[in-house]
Formats: C-alpha cells, structure tokens, sequence
C-alpha cells in the first residue's frame, strides 16, 4: 500500500513525468551490436528509490567527482516540481536491468534545462549519450519549449563535442561555477529550427 501511495503521490507532484508517458511508452529502446551479440538499452522515469543509484552512477561517470550528492538529489526531487529523471538502463539475462545513463534536469516556462547528463564509463564510445540527449530535445518539444539549455565544464571537450554536435552554442562563461573553481560554458540550443529540433 505505502509502494502505491508513494508512486501516485510521485505521478502528481512530478507533472512533467507524468505529461512525457505517451511519449516514452513510445520511444525505441537502444541496440547495440548486431542480432546475435546485441545490447539492448530502455528508458524509463525514475523513482525515489533510484536515487542512491543515481549518486553512483554520477560518482562513476564524473571519475569520482559528486556534483550533487544524495542529499542535493533528494531535496531536487522532493521540492523541484518540475524535475524530470529519466534513467537508461541495460537489460540483462532474466529480465535484470543495469542503470548505465542518466539525463535529468527541469522543464520550466518556455525552456528546458539539463542539469545531469551521464553515461557509465564502461558503457561510453556506444552512442548513448546522443539517445539519452535526443530524448531529452524530443520530450522538450513535445511540451512545447523553445530552447534548452545547460552548463559543461570547460575542460569537457568530448561533452562538448556531443552538445555542439546537436546545434548547442555557448552563450557565455561561468567563472568559477565548480568546486576547484572551473569554469562552465552555459550552453542553449533553439528548438524547433533544424533536424526535427
């Protein structure tokens, strides 16, 4: 009983979730390698419960550096209404699935902004990264905002790479915006104009 009333209390606080459904029910999952060896990867929202994952995800993908640790997550998602956590896991023999990449950030007004891109190491160089942002510019028209935006370090080059790919461009420089005072490219990409974003 408490597992139902947590996830109808999740659907009606995290609206943009519940508003982006259709559209994940609908979406491909992601194959890797050919019919015989193939890795098959799905989408899906997060819950509450995830959250532990997600810090070790983060801790694995930034080589050990926590942007935001369990208490930064749990406050996000216990007051950031229009927060959205969406997980991309690997399935495995017996139906088990492994979480190997992670986008969240929020829905606001007339933009989205991503907080948190993140794929695991071991599973880098295969194309997640572009599923996982993909997803994220498509659910971002798919509720009508115009652009979408978000920070990179400034040493990120292959982050970069990836973003500046999908028609991001840097709008300006955040000094000292990390811990070890690096600075962040602020990044925004206007949706709608070209390549079906």
């Amino acid at each position: 009983m408490k597992d139902i009333l947590n996830t109808l209390m999740n659907r009606t606080f995290h609206k943009q979730m519940v508003k982006l459904e259709p559209l994940m029910v609908h979406y491909p999952a992601f194959q890797t390698g050919d019919s015989s060896e193939a890795s098959q990867f799905v989408l899906r929202f997060a819950r509450k419960e995830d959250l532990p994952n997600i810090v070790e995800l983060e801790r694995k993908g930034y080589d050990g550096y926590l942007a935001w640790d369990l208490v930064d997550f749990s406050r996000d998602w216990n007051r950031n209404r229009y927060g959205v956590y969406i997980l991309l896991e690997k399935k495995g023999d017996e139906n088990k699935r492994k979480l190997v990449g992670m986008v969240i950030g929020r829905f606001v007004m007339n933009r989205s902004h991503i907080s948190h891109l993140v794929v695991a190491p071991d599973c880098h160089s295969q194309g997640l990264g572009s599923y996982l942002l993909e997803f994220w510019l498509k659910s971002s028209l798919y509720l009508n905002k115009n652009e979408a935006t978000l920070e990179v370090r400034e040493s990120n080059f292959k982050a970069q790479q990836l973003y500046f790919k999908y028609g991001f461009k840097i709008q300006h420089i955040k000094n000292d915006y990390y811990d070890n005072g690096e600075a962040a490219l602020y990044l925004k990409k206007l949706l709608g104009f070209e390549e079906g974003f």
